[in-house]
């Protein structure tokens, strides 16, 4: 939370509101990106199906950090780490490049409809 410049300042409630509401885009996002993966990438190996699934996931991160960044919507405070060239920060790319194979991946396997 301290990584973004105006959540650093916010009190607590605030801050844990603006959370929750990232946590379930990141949610949708995680179910978005494993439903249209699956349908084509039937029959690839689990490896491959969750390598690729990293990489779509971290390329969402960018295009949205990107759009909130151009907007306006939110900027980095001097904790936040920024991917040079992409001048993204790179905490949020890596938690959805990891926390959506991830999650995928234990979803998968325990469920009786598994993941290709």
């Amino acid at each position: 939370m301290r990584a973004y410049q105006q959540i650093a300042h916010q009190g607590w409630v605030t801050a844990v509101t603006v959370c929750t509401l990232a946590a379930g885009v990141d949610a949708i996002i995680t179910v978005l990106v494993y439903v249209g993966i699956s349908r084509l990438c039937k029959g690839l190996p689990q490896a491959i199906f969750l390598s690729m699934i990293s990489c779509i996931a971290a390329a969402t991160a960018v295009t949205i950090e990107r759009f909130g960044l151009a907007l306006g919507s939110w900027s980095y405070a001097r904790v936040m780490p920024v991917i040079p060239v992409l001048n993204v920060g790179l905490w949020p790319v890596l938690q959805l490049a990891m926390l959506v194979p991830a999650s995928i991946y234990v979803t998968s396997r325990h469920s009786v409809h598994r993941a290709p």
